[in-house]
């Protein structure tokens, strides 16, 4: 590792559940040290800032246990939207968009978009670069490989049977069946990121739509879908109106809920809180006014021009 640094930075994505791996992979000892502190100290040889990039807290700390050399500065930043699968939320949103609009570039996008994920899904281990691994770490990776037996089923990164698919498959229907068994929830703070901060037990956390039924019920839920699907088509009904200025603001903000929603199955997106209170305040912005302006009566109008008034004496 070299002893001067150079005028770099670099990001460290530490992300991930762990899910497979069975426990904190970050925090698994390697030849005396957290795997995360070869990640950090490899990449510090080179760089002089170095970001680690996560969903939680590191496993040991980047100013203090970390030896890299003088002069390097190493900084936590949590992941904003940890765990975020966008394809398939950024098709939807193009989707909505089209309808809202009526227009049909946007369902070409939809569908270039996912084409290209899933071509580049494909290719991607023939394409990959090809990965080093120390001494240490192959021989980490056979002891595992004796324990574990061979590779799981599944062939290509798009099968169901690909084991980060199916272990976020299995999450989510878990966690389902925890909403359903316990359908008045929970209360507040027994899961996603607020319980992991506050070290609660996780009750759920594969989707925000599981974490949402975990914490106020199926009832919550519901009136939650029920609110979310009617801003929705609220903004579709303002962005096909003739005004062209609010029905496009209309139609971007449109798909982007239609976006957020389709994450919010999946993943924690609606739990970033700026996200989910700009979006669904820009939407209310949108629709509240122009249902007003609906809603109120119309101004009198002539019947004809020149038309006079009779009133009797």
């Amino acid at each position: 590792m070299s002893a001067a640094p150079g005028p770099f930075s670099a990001i460290v994505l530490a992300g991930g559940r762990s899910s497979r791996f069975g426990r904190d992979k970050l925090a698994e000892p390697l030849a005396g040290r957290p795997l995360l502190d070869h990640a950090v100290r490899s990449v510090a040889g080179v760089a002089r800032d170095v970001v680690i990039l996560g969903p939680g807290l590191p496993v040991s700390s980047p100013a203090g246990s970390m030896a890299v050399p003088r002069g390097v500065t190493v900084r936590f930043v949590p992941d904003a939207e940890p765990f975020a699968g966008p394809l398939v939320a950024l098709a939807a949103g193009l989707v909505v968009l089209a309808l809202a609009r009526r227009r049909a570039w946007p369902l070409a996008a939809a569908a270039a978009t996912l084409v290209a994920g899933v071509a580049f899904a494909s290719v991607f281990t023939s394409v990959a670069p090809e990965t080093h691994f120390f001494p240490e770490e192959i021989a980490f990776q056979e002891e595992q490989a004796r324990l574990k037996g061979g590779l799981p089923a599944g062939n290509g990164t798009i099968s169901l049977a690909e084991p980060s698919i199916r272990s976020h498959l299995r999450s989510l229907r878990e966690d389902a069946e925890e909403v359903v068994r316990h359908p008045q929830g929970f209360g507040l703070g027994n899961a996603g990121a607020v319980a992991r901060r506050t070290d609660e037990t996780l009750l759920a956390g594969e989707s925000n739509l599981t974490e949402i039924g975990a914490q106020v019920g199926l009832g919550g839920l519901a009136l939650f879908l029920a609110w979310s699907l009617a801003l929705l088509a609220g903004l579709v009904r303002v962005a096909r109106r003739r005004d062209e200025a609010t029905s496009w603001a209309a139609a971007g903000v449109a798909a982007s809920l239609a976006a957020v929603l389709a994450l919010a199955v999946q993943t924690d997106a609606v739990g970033v809180p700026w996200l989910a209170f700009c979006l669904w305040w820009l939407g209310g912005a949108l629709v509240v006014p122009a249902a007003a302006s609906l809603r109120a009566p119309a101004p009198a109008r002539a019947r004809g021009k020149g038309a006079t008034t009779l009133r009797a004496e």
